[in-house]
């Protein structure tokens, strides 16, 4: 008893020193020089790193510059403080407070601890949303004697919520370990993939929506003109995120105006190959983006001629909060098809092979569903109720995988009441993760694309704990966050040592593999293995992969627009 409360305090003495006695041991880094002008950051003696935080990648997108693809950032005069994080994109004031919370409790977190993480995320937290927020930040270790390798972190969050500045995205731990680490804020929701007939004809590409992958690409840019000054390697960038930055990382890799900007990518929980909505034309099911953007402007009282005037017009906030009122337009918070920034849905196009060739290391957790279904219905996942009996949920199975729904039914099946929460979950998890993850993995080495498959498998060892390996729970032992989500021991500090080495390793080389650790071989579609990681670290078959394959053949059939996807498969 005497250890777990020396553990407890302990935990939050490093919790609280972290930002209060932290600012002590810092000093005022060298000058550096880059295209925008001169920058002073600040150099952490405790870890050896250097931060440079809130830099402008592009121009604000304000005014007339609300919906078009981002400019570079003007110059400016003198030496820029980069001590600050800049501002968070335009989100509802929600934020992800409730996927927050139904996190503690699906980890089975005590009170006390919950309270700490509550006062963590409030200081942390963005202080300020605006529209001017196309701000990056970029950590490293504070001697560099040669190039070195560049990762470039996309925050997730549905692509409503976020900040790629977010506490639990510090990147001081994976800069020590000689990489460099840049961090972006890009638009979010409305104001990030707003699409509209007027903004269609406006644009010399014929395009609209799409403004926060341009964002994407526009810091990616930025990274190839900017990044050696912060001693980076600009021959060697890797991309990577979770959830919805993971999703952006497959909509990167498959927009043609990617290329030259990215050598590497690992993508956590999915790929994006879920998103087919096309600019224009709706296909079947999908509405297309313009048709919604024009119910959007109805909802909020703009009808008749020059919409996009008077939209512009309103406060971003007004905006975000109307799309949350109208949930059901879901394109208007996701890349589309448009022809341009994407000629076709990322699952078409890596069926094709046709996304930048880099090397891959993709993966999944156990239990991606736990958290994200009760959020059904909440501001982080507003959907209408799900099913709530068994015939319910078989009346749903049958709807969307209609041809392939008795196998869907034998793999996820539900007999009662008591195990309606628990199938839907694992049927959500695996549909929204780790079929993307499996389909991209087949695709990128079916096309000789060196690939790296993982599943990670850690759970709390709070004895109270029901979530099991949960959406997100990844990311403390990738960035070692600077407080443990549950309780630390000797095997999470290896773990976490382990995944940083192959994420790092990746970076610098390409290749996870290092000696002394598991080997982790490269993904082979004739023979799938999948390296755990978890409380067993090691190749093994890759466990789901039958649902996997049952899950995609209806998603994929019914896509009639994307026949590519299908024959590739064999289907």
């Amino acid at each position: 008893m005497k250890k777990l409360i020396g553990l407890m305090l302990v935990t939050l003495v490093i919790t609280v020193g972290y930002f209060y006695l932290g600012a002590s041991n810092t000093e005022d880094s060298e000058l550096i020089s880059i295209q925008s002008g001169q920058l002073r950051g600040l150099v952490d003696n405790a870890t050896a790193t250097v931060a440079y935080r809130g830099i402008p990648y592009a121009a604000a997108p304000v005014g007339d510059r609300r919906w078009k693809p981002a400019l570079a950032a003007a110059s400016w005069e003198g030496v820029r403080d980069a001590f600050a994080h800049g501002a968070a994109c335009v989100q509802p004031r929600t934020g992800e407070l409730g996927f927050i919370e139904l996190m503690m409790d699906g980890a089975g977190m005590s009170s006390w601890r919950k309270t700490i993480v509550r006062w963590f995320m409030t200081i942390s937290s963005p202080g300020t949303f605006s529209e001017d927020c196309l701000t990056l930040s970029i950590y490293g270790p504070s001697e560099k004697n040669k190039p070195l390798p560049v990762m470039v972190w996309f925050h997730g969050g549905g692509h409503k919520f976020g900040a790629g500045d977010a506490s639990n995205y510090d990147a001081s731990a994976l800069a020590a370990r000689d990489v460099i680490v840049v961090s972006i804020n890009y638009r979010l929701g409305i104001m990030g993939f707003f699409a509209h007939p007027e903004l269609t004809a406006e644009s010399v590409h014929n395009s609209s929506g799409n403004y926060g992958t341009l964002d994407q690409i526009q810091a990616l840019r930025w990274v190839q003109q900017n990044i050696a000054a912060f001693g980076g390697d600009p021959d060697n960038v890797l991309i990577f995120g979770e959830s919805a930055g993971a999703h952006s990382v497959g909509q990167v890799m498959a927009s043609p105006l990617s290329r030259g900007l990215i050598h590497k990518a690992i993508a956590q929980s999915g790929i994006g190959t879920h998103q087919y909505t096309p600019l224009q034309n709706s296909v079947g099911a999908w509405r297309s983006a313009e048709e919604q953007g024009i119910e959007f402007a109805s909802f909020v009282g703009v009808e008749g001629g020059n919409q996009v005037l008077r939209l512009r017009a309103m406060s971003a906030e007004q905006l975000a909060v109307a799309l949350e009122e109208n949930a059901h337009l879901d394109a208007l918070s996701h890349p589309v098809i448009d022809g341009w920034v994407l000629p076709k849905s990322t699952a078409a196009t890596f069926a094709a092979g046709e996304q930048v060739q880099i090397p891959l290391m993709i993966g999944t957790n156990a239990d991606e569903g736990t958290l994200l279904g009760p959020l059904i219905g909440s501001p982080f996942v507003k959907r209408s109720p799900g099913p709530t009996t068994p015939e319910g949920y078989e009346a749903m199975v049958r709807d969307v995988y209609p041809d392939e729904a008795g196998t869907i039914l034998q793999y996820y099946p539900i007999a009662s009441d008591a195990e309606l929460f628990d199938g839907i979950n694992r049927l959500l998890g695996d549909h929204l993760f780790g079929m993307q993850a499996w389909f991209a993995a087949n695709e990128t080495a079916r096309h000789g694309v060196p690939t790296w498959l993982y599943f990670f498998t850690r759970t709390s060892p709070a004895k109270d704990q029901w979530a099991g390996a949960y959406h997100a729970s990844e990311i403390p032992f990738v960035f070692n966050s600077p407080f443990p989500l549950f309780p630390v021991n000797t095997f999470d500090a290896e773990l976490t040592d382990h995944i940083m080495t192959y994420w790092t390793n990746f970076a610098k080389n390409g290749n996870p593999n290092q000696p002394g650790m598991p080997t982790w071989s490269r993904f082979q579609p004739l023979d799938p293995q999948e390296m755990e990681l978890g409380e067993r670290m090691g190749m093994r078959a890759v466990e789901r992969r039958e649902k996997y394959e049952a899950l995609m053949i209806d998603q994929y059939r019914e896509l009639g627009n994307d026949p590519s996807v299908v024959r590739s498969m064999g289907l």
